[in-house]
């Protein structure tokens, strides 16, 4: 593999070109940054935390069908994932209230959010990332409409994915920042890291921070908090007997509510053959998987995402089927 053509280099990672085309070799270098790198430290050790910690996690979002850049760790600071083009925008996905949120709206630390809320900031260093809305990535063609509705669907899949897998080792993930990229074909996909650079973690008991903020805030040392976080993860994935689920889900209007799109075409189909046709019922049809410890689990996650994601409850009522993956 070619480790001497350099691609690309970011405050905290260098990607290599690789003897693949459609592969490169991401390296961890020992640094931390806050303030959008107005604050830099070289810390030893990071870059081998960070990239155990998101090979942890990328495994984890693998078996739960999430589509990612990650392919291998392949070495203490290196990981071979596929090229994508990096979509210029950095989604931010809060569960509780905290950082800049407070700052902005005034609101009380550690009030939670419900549902999720997304927020986009546009990936500019030059710019401070400024916070935007979907109208202006629109404007500044950063993404196509049905895009963002694909990106914002899949973050808050994640979301609730990675807030389960963190409940599951003792840690509350406050927020986290995702970024997605698109291979050569067009497919978005999740890229980057998902480490305590990206997410905050609040230990479930103390609620002490277990991720950046410790160096954001100057609160000690970085290395012994990550090594929690990668240790806690390890022993996880080693001893975890979580089954793997295939949840099919069909979501449909209640019979209470007059579908427009359904009305159009029954009317169409009358016109068109000489029948009658009544009682159209068109329905938005899912599958995925997912990991859970008993098939009651499974079910009451596949009931949280449909209420909180897939399904509009006022409006909408769903039913799904769930077959354990052997």
């Amino acid at each position: 593999m070619d480790k001497q053509t350099v691609l690309y280099e970011g405050k905290a990672k260098r990607v290599f070109k690789t003897e693949s085309d459609d592969v490169v070799r991401l390296e961890y270098l020992d640094q931390a940054t806050a303030l959008n790198g107005k604050k830099k430290e070289a810390i030893v050790g990071k870059g081998a935390l960070n990239n155990a910690i998101s090979s942890q996690v990328f495994e984890c979002l693998t078996k739960y069908g999430i589509k990612h850049h990650w392919l291998r760790k392949v070495s203490e600071t290196e990981q071979l994932v596929k090229k994508v083009t990096i979509i210029p925008l950095e989604v931010v996905i809060r569960n509780v209230a905290t950082g800049s949120f407070i700052k902005r709206f005034g609101v009380t630390e550690g009030s939670q959010i419900t549902p999720a809320m997304i927020e986009f900031y546009y990936k500019n260093d030059e710019l401070d990332d400024p916070f935007m809305n979907e109208a202006q990535i629109d404007y500044l063609k950063l993404a196509k409409p049905s895009e963002i509705a694909f990106i914002k669907q899949e973050a808050l899949k994640i979301n609730t994915m990675l807030r389960e897998l963190f409940d599951q080792i003792g840690f509350d993930l406050i927020d986290l920042k995702l970024e997605f990229g698109k291979d050569e074909s067009g497919n978005i996909m999740l890229a980057d890291e998902i480490s305590p650079d990206t997410c905050r973690l609040w230990d479930k008991q103390t609620q002490a921070s277990f991720d950046k903020d410790i160096f954001r805030k100057d609160q000690g040392d970085l290395i012994p908090v990550y090594e929690a976080v990668n240790e806690c993860l390890a022993e996880y994935l080693q001893h975890s007997n979580r089954q793997l689920f295939h949840a099919k889900v069909e979501v449909s209007y209640k019979n209470s509510i007059l579908d427009p799109q359904a009305e159009v075409i029954e009317k169409s189909m009358n016109q068109l053959i000489s029948s009658h046709f009544t009682n159209l019922k068109l329905s938005k049809k899912f599958s995925f998987q997912l990991e859970a410890e008993t098939h009651e689990d499974a079910v009451k996650l596949v009931d949280q995402i449909c209420d909180q994601l897939l399904a509009n409850v006022t409006m909408e009522t769903y039913h799904f089927t769930l077959t354990e993956v052997k």
